[in-house]
This record gives C-alpha cells, sequence and structure tokens, in this order.
C-alpha cells in the first residue's frame, strides 16, 4: 500500500515539473500517509524548486475543507470512496 502511495504521489506530482518557473501546490492528503507524503513531497520540492503546503485530515474534514476553499491542486486518501465523493463533486454529480 505504500507503494502504491508513492508511486501515485510521485507521478501526480511529477506531473507539476515541466514548469520553467516555480509553483506553488496545495496537496491535502489523509492523516495517515502524512510519512511518506512528506517524503515524497520532500523530494519533489528539492528537485524541481517548486513548493508544496500540506494539509492533513480525516476523510470528512479534508472533504469540508475542500468543499468550503474550492481550492485545492492535488488530494490523497486511503479511501477510494472518498476519492469518488471529491470527483462527484467536481463534476456536479
Amino acid at each position: 500500500m505504500k507503494r502504491q502511495v508513492l508511486v501515485g504521489l510521485g507521478f501526480a506530482l511529477g506531473l507539476f515539473c515541466h514548469n520553467s518557473f516555480a509553483v506553488e501546490l496545495h496537496l491535502y492528503a489523509g492523516a495517515g500517509l502524512k510519512q511518506p507524503v512528506e517524503q515524497v513531497v520532500g523530494l519533489f520540492e528539492k528537485e524541481t524548486g517548486n513548493t508544496v503546503t500540506i494539509e492533513y485530515g480525516g476523510s470528512g474534514q479534508i472533504l469540508t475543507r475542500l468543499n468550503l476553499t474550492q481550492q485545492g491542486d492535488l488530494f490523497f486518501s486511503r479511501l477510494s470512496r472518498v476519492c469518488r465523493k471529491i470527483s462527484e463533486t467536481k463534476s456536479g454529480g
């Protein structure tokens, strides 16, 4: 499971690597993913010069925060139902 998280996060962050200027990204992540997320984000920031602000929380907390702010670049959770809920919210379904 941890390897899947690292690969997925690394791939998602890699999508932002091709910019010719540094950007700031906002990542919502499940609290249980703190250690692997920080490892990958640290490497990403060092390699690209981009900054990632990480906001950890429980599923409900993250969903509420995302709905209130309508902002964020990346989201990682171990729970596929949370990912589906966010996708449905964003698509209006």
